[in-house]
């Protein structure tokens, strides 16, 4: 529940997270261990990159992703998205899971 009160909302869980980040093609420039439809090397692997990061980084990553960059990576190359409070929240839970964070 982290996540959720990093990102001021109620996160419905990590599965829901895993849903948004497939249904917003995240999983097309990610790749996330634990998700099949998340294999993309555009962007970091954010089971690895991610992992000793908090929900209010994570939250900050997505909703300002050129706020911190990703070593090897460039400002500019996350595109924009338009998940809900929520849904970045879900994501949020998806993630600290996938790091192995709390």
């Amino acid at each position: 529940r982290r996540a959720a009160a990093a990102c001021g909302r109620r996160a419905r869980g990590p599965a829901a997270g895993a849903a948004t980040f497939i249904s917003a093609s995240c999983g097309g420039c990610h790749t996330i261990d634990s998700l099949d439809n998340a294999t993309g090397t555009v962007g970091p692997n954010l089971s690895e990159s991610l992992v000793g990061r908090d929900a209010a980084f994570i939250q900050q990553s997505i909703v300002s992703p050129d706020a911190v960059i990703a070593e090897g990576y460039t400002a500019g190359l996350m595109q924009a998205n338009s998940l809900n409070e929520t849904e970045v929240a879900d994501v949020v839970a998806l993630l600290l899971e996938a790091s192995g964070g709390s």
